[in-house]
């Protein structure tokens, strides 16, 4: 009799799934590089420019909705002009080049800072699978001429345009290429109990009880 009640009470629970948002990729430092940089989001002043678009390669640890992107973007520009980039998220493509862009995002009010982490938002419904290769790309907006990506941690895949690659890009290696994170919502189930059958559970619970009683 203890085995079916207790049957009975798993089955009143039943199973919620709530988003938790993780980081999938980080490329900042850990450590500040100086007094003006914030914990966990350290870089270097290395700027990787362009005045077309350039894009670095990223690897997720895990799948998920991608929630937000941390981003370090500068310039060396006086005057960065109407101070507007673009951010882009894209997959491979059978040359380990920039293909599909699956993701975009325009910019404003950043370049004139000269250096800047730039926290965004990302719109829903862009997926990243874990352990598959993406992109993100920048490139300067109407009205500016240059923009650039902060030196991150580690070294990365950096890719240009080159019209006499097979691809249209060139790819290669660059130490510390671009400091960036980026986050994504992960389903997290976890059981409840129904509201509605807390009557019937207390029900199970005191049948127990006098079960167990009886039988001493």
């Amino acid at each position: 009799m203890k085995s079916i009640v207790i049957l009975l009470i798993i089955l009143f629970f039943s199973f919620e799934s709530n988003a938790q948002s993780v980081t999938a990729y980080n490329n900042f430092f850990e450590q500040p590089q100086n007094s003006t940089q914030n914990t966990g989001f350290g870089h270097s002043y290395g700027l990787q420019v362009t005045d077309s678009i350039i894009g670095v390669s990223f690897i997720p640890t895990i799948s998920g909705e991608v929630s937000n992107i941390w981003v370090g973007v500068g310039t060396s520009l006086q005057n960065p002009g109407t101070d507007i980039f673009n951010l882009y998220i894209a997959t491979s493509g059978s040359f380990q080049e920039p293909d599909t862009v699956i993701g975009e995002v325009e910019v404003q009010g950043e370049l004139s800072k000269r250096t800047s982490i730039v926290e965004l938002s990302a719109e829903s419904g862009i997926f990243l699978n874990k352990g598959t290769s993406y992109w993100l790309l920048i490139s300067p907006g109407q009205g500016t001429s240059e923009v650039g990506f902060l030196g991150g941690a580690t070294t990365t895949s950096l890719a240009y345009l080159y019209p006499d690659s097979p691809s249209g890009w060139f790819v290669g290696n660059s130490m510390g290429s671009a400091a960036f994170r980026i986050d994504v919502n992960v389903a997290e189930v976890s059981p409840v109990p129904e509201p509605e059958n807390y009557a019937l559970l207390m029900l199970g619970i005191g049948f127990a009880a006098l079960t167990i009683h009886r039988r001493k």
